[in-house]
């Protein structure tokens, strides 16, 4: 029963909705990661988008490790931008209690995103990663965090808000053959739960040529509040090529 209802979690989990998420970035045994992914569509409507993601991470103690990210994102359609984001993200985990499987997370977030109307987001949070189970290839992890979050929105008013920030990973690895990454966040304000994010992706990554990785990914964002003539749900598909040092 505990396999069947993990099952049925995983794959209603693959098909609800996503936010800027680190977690397909972070599960490798290197220490650089570049990334480059581009998205070309013609027909009536002509769409290029591309992306560049740099990802550092290290050690510093036995269960303690460093992450930063950074990511730029550009697209046009017919020629004329639509999408201009810069992200930068830093994430200290220490996996200290319960034999390493349970252990706290600090993080700093700051994002500019034109196609969202957000001038600027910049946010710092912290929270707890237990990691639920591990059979065989098979991983499970539970977030459960705090963010305080500051946003400069055009043509709208700031914003400063605290919200809950949790999310839900399930990670497949067959060892240099291929990963399969499933996470969501759920994002709610602390004071209106009716106001929240929940930010998905599925990612497929496989190993090609000694660090050389092909990447197939699905996101899903979604905000029941979203700035000004911005849609509530976005959904994109990215593919990227990944070569680690």
């Amino acid at each position: 029963m505990k396999y069947l209802l993990f099952f049925i979690t995983f794959f209603l989990h693959n098909i609800s909705y996503s936010q800027v998420n680190i977690e397909s970035k972070r599960s490798s045994d290197k220490n650089i990661l570049i990334e480059a992914g581009l998205n070309l569509s013609k027909g009536n409507v002509k769409q290029l988008e591309g992306k560049l993601n740099t990802r550092v991470d290290f050690k510093i103690k036995k269960n303690h490790k460093f992450l930063a990210l950074i990511e730029y994102s550009y697209g046009e359609v017919n020629d004329e931008m639509f999408k201009n984001e810069i992200f930068f993200h830093s994430r200290l985990t220490s996996m200290i209690f319960y034999k390493g499987k349970l252990g706290i997370e600090e993080f700093l977030q700051t994002q500019k995103n034109e196609f969202f109307n957000i001038t600027l987001r910049q946010l710092v949070g912290a929270g707890a990663r237990y990691q639920l189970f591990h059979i065989l290839f098979l991983d499970g992890y539970l977030g459960l965090g705090l963010m305080k979050e500051w946003e400069k929105i055009q043509n709208d008013k700031d914003n400063s808000d605290i919200r809950s920030t949790n999310y839900l990973t399930f990670l497949f690895e067959s060892k240099n053959k291929f990963k399969l990454v499933s996470t969501s966040y759920f994002q709610p304000l602390i004071n209106r739960s009716e106001d929240y994010r929940i930010n998905s992706e599925f990612a497929i990554i496989f190993s090609s040529y000694k660090n050389l990785k092909f990447k197939n990914s699905i996101n899903f964002l979604y905000d029941s509040n979203p700035p000004k003539e911005i849609e509530n749900q976005q959904t994109s598909i990215m593919f990227f090529l990944q070569y680690e040092l």
